[in-house]
């Protein structure tokens, strides 16, 4: 389970909660599953870039909450106290980071897209993410797929980030 932070020109930052992710090789790719119906879906039509926080022992109030309201009518970092960061934990993230311009969009609730990598190196260098998380992964969605009113993001890995506190050498520690 992993907090997904996505956000908007001006700043403001959604956070929901995630859990139907899937990796598709082993070059940092992976599938992520999102009803179309979910506040975050039009904000990355509109900003396809975003944070994966994963969460460990001791998150999970703070994921129930994030997962039981909509972000379209409360902000979550404001009203559930959630700690950002830049990804990485390079610092205090600030809401002027975010003035990437983002053109009014939506995707195909049937079909497919590919979108393109624009303002690809702002946003990952200004990415929010959930501070209490124990890895960062600042992602991009390259193309996405409408299917029985969900969205089938094809995700691409841009950085990633894990506490040395967290990490064997190789994996996640347990």
């Amino acid at each position: 389970v992993c907090f997904l932070a996505s956000w908007l020109p001006d700043g403001t930052v959604n956070i929901m909660t995630i859990s139907w992710l899937t990796p598709l090789d082993n070059d940092g790719r992976f599938l992520l599953s999102m009803n179309q119906k979910r506040h975050t879906a039009s904000v990355l039509a509109r900003q396809p870039s975003f944070t994966l926080s994963v969460a460990v022992a001791g998150s999970e109030e703070l994921l129930r909450r994030a997962g039981s309201c909509s972000g379209s009518r409360v902000d979550k970092v404001q009203q559930l106290g959630v700690p950002l960061c830049r990804a990485g934990w390079r610092g205090a993230w600030s809401a002027g980071e975010a003035a990437a311009a983002a053109a009014e969009a939506a995707w195909p609730p049937d079909g497919s897209m590919d979108l393109p990598t624009a303002g690809e190196a702002a946003a990952a260098a200004s990415s929010p993410a959930v501070a209490c998380g124990v890895a960062h992964v600042v992602a991009r969605v390259r193309h996405v797929r409408g299917a029985h009113g969900h969205f089938v993001l094809t995700c691409e890995t841009r950085h990633a980030y894990v506490r040395r506190t967290y990490w064997s050498g190789k994996t996640l520690k347990p």
